[in-house]
């Protein structure tokens, strides 16, 4: 697959025989083309112990099923990198292209059966959901958008699903 995609991306880019042309702007730096935003010094920089200890977002129940979510800023991520280690599926939110981060998503999780078991609003980028082992159906829906995927849940391991927007 990683041939057929670099060979694609080889034609697409030199145009070779199928008559294509990029924008002016696709051979510029990434930095340089449309609706590219810097990062500043502040997000870019680690969170300092005490940042992350201020931070104080609470587990929500629904369902029997518990969930983290958040996420805004380098101390609310660093926090729930380390608290949602024991969450069984981890739910990341993002704008397709440059892939900034993505909040007030709403997150639908269905069993194997097509029965729900979780709709939440995310209220950052990250959702941590504690689920029983099992084949699951991900919706998210943002900006008029819907996504959706499958993840399996397996003792003692964290799934990691990804949306973009």
């Amino acid at each position: 697959m990683r041939n057929k995609t670099l060979c694609l991306s080889v034609l697409l880019s030199t145009g070779l025989g199928l008559g294509l042309s990029l924008p002016a702007h696709a051979e510029e730096p990434l930095w340089k083309q449309p609706g590219w935003e810097r990062i500043d010094a502040q997000e870019r920089a680690p969170a300092s112990e005490s940042d992350i200890e201020a931070v104080s977002l609470k587990p929500v129940e629904r369902n029997g099923i518990t969930f983290l979510t958040g996420g805004i800023g380098v101390a609310e991520r660093a926090w729930l990198a380390t608290q949602g280690r024991d969450y069984s599926l981890r739910i990341e939110m993002a704008t397709a292209g440059r892939g900034a981060y993505v909040g007030g998503v709403l997150v639908r999780i269905l069993d194997a059966q097509g029965k729900p078991v979780l709709e939440a609003m995310s209220d950052g980028p990250l959702m941590y959901v504690r689920l029983p082992a099992g084949r699951y159906r991900l919706e998210a829906e943002a900006e008029g958008q819907t996504r959706s995927g499958t993840v399996s849940v397996v003792e003692g391991r964290q799934a990691r699903a990804y949306f973009s927007f």
